[in-house]
C-alpha cells in the first residue's frame, strides 16, 4: 500500500542519514550494523548507504569489512561506483593489503 511504501522509503532515508552520521563520527561498527540491519529488515538500501558504511570502515582501518561491502552490493544487485571502489582500494592500501588493492583496481577497471 502507498502509506506502507512511503513509510519504508522514509525509514530507508533515515537509515542512510544515520549511517552517514555514524561514519562521520568514525563509528564503523555501528554504521555497518545499521546498514546491514536495514537490509535484513527489508528496507531498500542504496549505494550511498553502503558506501557510507564502507567509508566508515575504511577510515577505521577495517579493510576486510570495507571490502566485504562490495560483495553486499553485488548481492543486492546494486552497481558499485567509483567512490565505493576507491574507498575499498583505500581501505586495502591503508591496511597494507597492496596486492589485493591492485587486484581490486584491475577488477573494477574491467567493470
Amino acid at each position: 500500500t502507498m502509506p506502507n511504501m512511503a513509510d519504508k522509503l522514509a525509514r530507508s532515508k533515515r537509515c542512510t542519514a544515520d549511517v552517514v552520521a555514524l561514519g562521520q563520527r568514525k563509528c564503523w561498527s555501528e554504521a555497518l550494523g545499521t546498514a546491514l540491519a536495514a537490509r535484513d529488515q527489508g528496507l531498500e538500501i542504496s549505494v550511498i548507504t553502503l558506501g557510507a558504511a564502507q567509508s566508515a570502515c575504511a577510515r577505521a582501518g577495517r579493510w576486510a569489512q570495507a571490502v566485504s561491502l562490495l560483495t553486499c552490493l553485488k548481492d543486492l544487485q546494486l552497481e558499485s561506483n567509483i567512490i565505493v571502489g576507491s574507498s575499498a582500494i583505500s581501505a586495502l592500501n591503508n591496511g597494507g593489503q597492496w596486492g589485493q588493492a591492485v587486484a581490486l583496481l584491475f577488477e573494477l577497471r574491467k567493470g
